[in-house]
C-alpha cells in the first residue's frame, strides 16, 4: 500500500528491532509515567517538610510503645497529615491504573474524573471511620485513647505508599511494561501493613484492658465491613 493513500502525506514507518519498544507506548503506560511525574514533583516540593518525619512514622508502625508516645507530637502531626494526602493521592491513581486494567468501561465513561472519585471515596470512608471512633470515645469516656486508634490507620497507609512508591516510579521510566506486576506488589504491601494495623489495634485493645470480644466487633464493623462494601458496589457498578 502506497503510504500516502492513508493521509494524503507521507507516514513516518514505526521502528523495528530494539528501538520498537521504545516508541510502543501503551496507554496505561502513558499514565503511569504521567502520574509518576506528577508524583515525584509533590513530594520533591515537600521533601524538606516530610523528610525527618518519615522515618519515625515508619519506627512507629513497629514499635507500637513509640507511637503512643508521639500521639501528641505537634510538629510530628503535621507532616502526617502532608503524607498522609499524599499517600491518598497516591492510592487514588493506582486504583485509577486497577480500573483500567479490570474495568475500562467505568475509566471510558468517566476518565481522568475516576481518580478524585476515588480519592473522595477514600477519604470519606477514613472520615467516617474517624468519626465513629470519636463518637465512642466519647460515650465511654476514653476519648484521648480512642483517638489514638482512629489515627492509627494513617501510619499504615503512609507505610504502605512509602513501601510501593519505588516500583510507582519505575513507569516513568520505562522500565516495566504494564501495570500487572505493580498492582500485584501492591496488594502485597496493603495486607502487610493491614496485618501490622490489625497488630496494633490488638496491643491498643490489650493496654486499655478492653474485652477481646470489642477488639473482634471493632475488626468486623469498622474495618473489614467497609471493605466487603466497596467489594459489592464493585460488583454492582
Amino acid at each position: 500500500m502506497d503510504k500516502t493513500q492513508l493521509w494524503g502525506s507521507e507516514v513516518i514507518e514505526h521502528p523495528s528491532g530494539t528501538n520498537a519498544s521504545i516508541y510502543t507506548i501503551h496507554q496505561g503506560d502513558a499514565y503511569s509515567g504521567i502520574y509518576s511525574l506528577l508524583l515525584l514533583m509533590i513530594l520533591l516540593v515537600a521533601f524538606k517538610f516530610i523528610r525527618q518525619s518519615m522515618v519515625m512514622i515508619m519506627r512507629c508502625c513497629f514499635r507500637f510503645t513509640q507511637a503512643w508516645k508521639t500521639q501528641e507530637d505537634v510538629s510530628l502531626g503535621t507532616s502526617r497529615v502532608i503524607l498522609f494526602i499524599i499517600s491518598l493521592l497516591h492510592f487514588s491513581i493506582l486504583s485509577f491504573l486497577f480500573l483500567q486494567a479490570y474495568r475500562s468501561d467505568l475509566v471510558a465513561h468517566l476518565g481522568w474524573l475516576m481518580i478524585p472519585i476515588v480519592g473522595v471515596v477514600f477519604y470519606l470512608l477514613y472520615l467516617c471511620k474517624w468519626g465513629l471512633l470519636a463518637l465512642t470515645g466519647w460515650l465511654v469516656k476514653h476519648t484521648n485513647e480512642l483517638r489514638f486508634l482512629a489515627q492509627s490507620p494513617r501510619d499504615y497507609i503512609i507505610l504502605a505508599a512509602i513501601l510501593s512508591l519505588p516500583l510507582s516510579l519505575l513507569p516513568l521510566f520505562s522500565m516495566i511494561p504494564n501495570t500487572d506486576f505493580l498492582l500485584g506488589w501492591c496488594a502485597i504491601v496493603l495486607i502487610f501493613c493491614f496485618l501490622l494495623f490489625t497488630l496494633r489495634s490488638f496491643r491498643f485493645f490489650l493496654q486499655l484492658r478492653f474485652s477481646l470480644f470489642f477488639w473482634i466487633l471493632y475488626l468486623c464493623c469498622l474495618e473489614i465491613a467497609p471493605l466487603a462494601l466497596l467489594y459489592r458496589i464493585w460488583l454492582i457498578v
